[in-house]
């Protein structure tokens, strides 16, 4: 009983079995993180991290490119932009012209990744010179 309350008053650095062989019991010896496999029954961590289902997105890869007018400006960042099949899409800019701070006017031609999911929003990835 003595010993566990020396164990809860010691700093973190010391462990319960620094605890024991000063308080005079047998020291074991410390293991290091490799040289024991992972509990059974616990998943490992993948480098992505978890992701929920109803974060997850479409890729990049799998927009329509629409090529449109932007017609008006919206606050918030959206963009109000008339594709040339004739519909309207609301835009938001990309991360990169975000940061890169490419700057999108009413009447600048952009092309525009819509989405197959939701044809009425899409995200400005190109603004035409």
């Amino acid at each position: 009983m003595v010993v566990r309350r020396l164990a809860s008053f010691l700093p973190a650095s010391r462990s319960r079995a620094s605890a024991k062989a000063a308080a005079g019991g047998a020291e074991q010896p410390v293991r290091a993180a490799a040289d024991h496999a992972p509990r059974p029954g616990r998943r490992t961590r993948l480098p992505g991290g978890p992701v929920s289902k109803s974060r997850r997105s479409v890729a990049k890869d799998d927009l329509i490119d629409v090529q449109g007018t932007v017609m008006a400006v919206h606050s918030g960042g959206l963009y109000r932009v008339q594709c040339d099949a004739g519909h309207e899409v609301l835009a938001q800019l990309s991360g990169r012209m975000r940061r890169f701070r490419i700057k999108v006017v009413p009447g600048d031609r952009v092309t525009v990744g819509v989405s197959p999911y939701d044809p009425v929003r899409g995200i400005i990835t190109f603004r035409a010179r």
